[in-house]
């Protein structure tokens, strides 16, 4: 909970200083608020595990964004989220595209090993057709917001960064795997928690420093 609190109040956070820049403040000093509780759990959680003061430390750092927000011009904000977005989702293009590579394993093939029995040839199949399928969304995500951001106005964009970004992801995990349960009906055994933890560990293991957060 604090986790998708953290993440949700930053990115509003966001939306309203690109968006909405008369912003009630009472509705921002609300998310703020919210945004540090949030952020303070998880650091002490942190610490309770062991990860030391630096690491909960790190955790704190999205309350920075609203002070950063007022202090950096807006170009500058826009700037930086458009190569955040588009590193984000180049290294996810690259960790599925590259194993398709000629004598490599595809990502989601690999994922599967680690979660079904036994993989028959119509899932060794359907494996690779995803893992196409998430080679191609980084390069779809990155298009659209190029194109939103040249020709729709600025809180358009900064909605599909920033608000529409995880859902959209969220949406294309939950899609794959009702379509999996519908092709792959009678073989396929993973759960969508086992599919989850899966494509975690992967991602974990792959993202650029400074993104597998």
């Amino acid at each position: 909970m604090a986790r998708a609190g953290l993440i949700v109040t930053t990115a509003l956070l966001l939306h309203l200083a690109l968006a909405h820049a008369g912003a009630p403040v009472r509705l921002v000093a609300a998310l703020a608020v919210l945004q540090a509780g949030c952020a303070a759990a998880l650091a002490r959680g942190a610490r309770r595990r062991g990860g030391g003061v630096l690491r909960g430390g790190l955790l704190l750092l999205p309350c920075l964004v609203w002070p950063a927000c007022l202090a950096v011009p807006r170009l500058d904000l826009v700037a930086t989220l458009l190569a955040s977005h588009t590193v984000l989702y180049v290294a996810l293009t690259a960790l599925f595209g590259l194993s398709l590579l000629p004598g490599r394993t595809p990502l989601v093939t690999a994922m599967a090993r680690e979660v079904e029995p036994r993989l028959t040839p119509r899932m060794l199949t359907y494996t690779r057709r995803v893992t196409w399928v998430w080679t191609l969304y980084g390069p779809a995500q990155v298009a659209i917001s190029m194109l939103l951001l040249a020709l729709a106005p600025l809180r358009v964009w900064s909605l599909f960064v920033n608000l529409l970004d995880l859902p959209l992801l969220a949406g294309m995990f939950l899609g794959e795997f009702a379509v999996r349960r519908w092709w792959l009906r009678g073989e396929s055994q993973a759960s969508l928690a086992d599919g989850w933890h899966a494509a975690r560990r992967r991602w974990l293991s792959g993202a650029p420093r400074g993104h597998a957060g």
